[in-house]
């Protein structure tokens, strides 16, 4: 039984390979010459999509960073969350938020569709849509928002126009930042009402 099995074993020559490759090259180099025209055809007619990056790094809260850094030497290290990966988580979800969808959907761009024609429109318009809600589904396909285990919080937004591109990039900082001002305002607030 042995003997059959290796009897059914054979040498894999490479002059074989090589061969087979030398009687049929012309066909082999028509294919890869018919391959290349079909992709650079394709990647002509496909639109240009241009991905503008902003980075945002969150702030440190000074009585939480000094608990932080004081326990950072201590077993207990491994297990605690720092206050910079609980805020970056934090203001992913707010970029994420309708509000902030909506408002960036509202915003002023401006927009070119020709060399002499341009406008400020807003993004909503220049997607070609009227209402909100499809508005912010074509805008989650067109973004990626995420936290890197830093806390450094990364804002990708892939559209046509480069200068679009970045205006709403930069727009979701602005409306973040927005967002910030209002709640430390309201904080201040209301510890100003509980002291009187």
């Amino acid at each position: 039984m042995a003997n059959l099995k290796e009897d059914n074993y054979q040498e894999i020559d490479l002059l074989d390979y090589l061969s087979v490759i030398v009687k049929r090259w012309k066909k082999i180099a028509r294919n890869v010459i018919i391959t290349v025209f079909f992709i650079a055809v394709i990647s002509f007619l496909l639109p240009k999509s241009y991905t503008a990056r902003t980075t945002i790094l969150p702030p440190e809260d000074a009585k939480s960073a000094g608990l932080f850094s004081a326990l950072s030497n201590t077993p207990l290290s491994n297990l605690l969350l720092t206050e910079t990966s609980t805020t970056s988580d934090l203001f992913v979800e707010i970029l994420k938020s309708r509000s902030v969808l909506d408002d960036v959907l509202q915003d002023k761009y401006l927009f070119s569709k020709g060399e002499n024609d341009s406008n400020y429109l807003s993004l909503l318009k220049i997607f070609g849509l009227e209402s909100l809600e499809k508005g912010r589904n074509k805008l989650l396909k067109q973004i990626a928002i995420s936290a890197s285990q830093e806390g450094i919080v990364q804002i990708d937004v892939e559209l046509q126009d480069p200068q679009l591109a970045a205006d709403v990039a930069n727009g979701f900082v602005k409306h973040l930042d927005e967002i910030n001002q209002e709640k430390t305002t309201s904080r201040a607030k209301n510890s100003r009402i509980y002291i009187e």
